[in-house]
């Protein structure tokens, strides 16, 4: 079992991402890309709590550092749009609250000049967002375990009940909102399961 957010689950996360833009964007468009947006991070070590998101347009070739003007958040990662585009929800901590339990999900109108509103202010480790086709439901990992939560009512579901006995890591809602697709383990022992949300 991995320690809560190690680097082996951020790698495996940023591997599974990555091949999941690949494979959309091949089945989608040729190249090279005009169209479209990406919302993505950098920071210069996961220890310097110096996370950054941007997006990028592929038509005008903007590039921007949305996260830039945000006073109340550190280390914003792993972003996910929703369907129509106008929002993101991501990972981050409270300004200056640089603990692994100080991880919260947070929701972004992209071009607001306020804020992004946190959806989870407690002490409990909330990682890895990602919008369900209609919008308003979220799916995100919960100290191993995975939630659903209306972000218009802010009511939540719980899915999976194990804890960190079984970590399901990097959740992502199918087409139908049936399931959830998620990830177990490292390296040679990493294994992606799908759950029904009932």
């Amino acid at each position: 079992m991995l320690p809560p957010y190690s680097h082996k689950t951020h790698y495996i996360s940023l591997v599974l991402v990555f091949f999941c833009f690949r494979a959309a964007l091949f089945a989608q468009l040729n190249f090279p890309v005009k169209l479209g947006k990406i919302v993505f991070h950098t920071y210069s070590d996961w220890g310097n709590w110096d996370g950054k998101l941007f997006t990028f347009d592929f038509g005008d070739r903007s590039f921007i550092e949305i996260s830039k003007n945000w006073t109340t958040v550190d280390h914003p990662v792993n972003a996910h749009f929703s369907p129509d585009g106008s929002k993101i929800v991501f990972m981050a901590v409270p300004k200056g609250s640089h603990t692994s339990s100080s991880w919260n999900v947070y929701l972004y109108t992209l071009g607001s000049a306020g804020e992004p509103v946190n959806l989870t202010p407690n002490n409990v480790l909330d990682q890895d967002p990602k919008f369900f086709r209609d919008g308003i439901h979220i799916c995100y990992k919960s100290n191993g375990d995975l939630k659903i939560m209306n972000i218009e009512t802010k009511e939540i579901s719980q899915v999976t009940h194990d804890g960190w006995t079984v970590e399901e890591s990097m959740p992502y809602p199918t087409t139908d909102g049936k399931k959830i697709i998620y990830s177990t383990g490292n390296g040679n022992n990493t294994f992606i399961y799908s759950v029904n949300i009932d």
